[in-house]
């Protein structure tokens, strides 16, 4: 009787579609005093969207042993997906690199660059006046929701690989040691979660 041959994936064979994906998402990262279930109350409200609770990940493929709470929404006409994750308190107190944000909001498919740099704008804006009923009802709400309860917005863009960023590093100049390390946390944790929520996500290219 032949042999059989057995075959395994290595940890890079693994990893690699979730490092191809992490560069064709949107990354927005968020300090607030919110409950996840109030914040993406306010997301749905202001853009749009539909996120409704899914069942709780735990990220197994890190050193650090971190929960969170997910919410998804998938816009089947803009062919855009929506994750948005809160990171347990006991982590965020025992892990310094979560120490600066409580929810993260990744955006997948058509122009998400394009969809969370107008999430981030929007909720940087300072107070503006509008013509119609409907339109200061919604500054209202997006006043209150920036004044009551967050602290500090984010971004990540790993869409170049070798050359990483995020709102909380100056532009154009080279990582020292502590920042190249938080940045690789964050990587790792990103895809951490697309490891996780793998049964959530939709390939547009299909």
């Amino acid at each position: 009787m032949a042999k059989k041959n057995l075959y395994t994936l290595t940890d890079e064979e693994v990893m690699s579609p979730y490092e191809e994906m992490l560069e064709s998402t949107a990354i927005l990262a968020w300090n607030t005093s919110y409950s996840a279930f109030t914040f993406a109350f306010y997301l749905n409200e202001l853009f749009h969207l539909q996120l409704l609770r899914r069942n709780d990940i735990r990220l197994s493929s890190m050193k650090e042993d971190i929960q969170c709470s997910v919410y998804a929404y998938t816009d089947t006409i803009s062919h855009q997906s929506y994750f948005l994750i809160e990171n347990e308190l006991a982590s965020r107190q025992r892990i310094q690199e979560l120490s600066y944000f409580d929810k993260t909001l990744l955006i997948q498919g058509a122009e998400a660059f394009e969809r969370a740099q107008e999430i981030y704008a929007e909720l940087k804006e300072p107070f503006h006046q509008s013509d119609d009923i409907i339109g200061m009802q919604r500054e209202e709400m997006r006043r209150s929701f920036i004044d009551s309860g967050i602290v500090e917005s984010i971004w990540f863009d790993f869409s170049d690989p070798d050359n990483p960023s995020s709102s909380l590093i100056a532009d154009n100049v080279p990582l020292n040691k502590r920042q190249k390390k938080f940045i690789d946390f964050q990587k790792d944790y990103i895809q951490g979660i697309f490891i996780e929520i793998d049964d959530l996500l939709t390939d547009y290219d299909e």
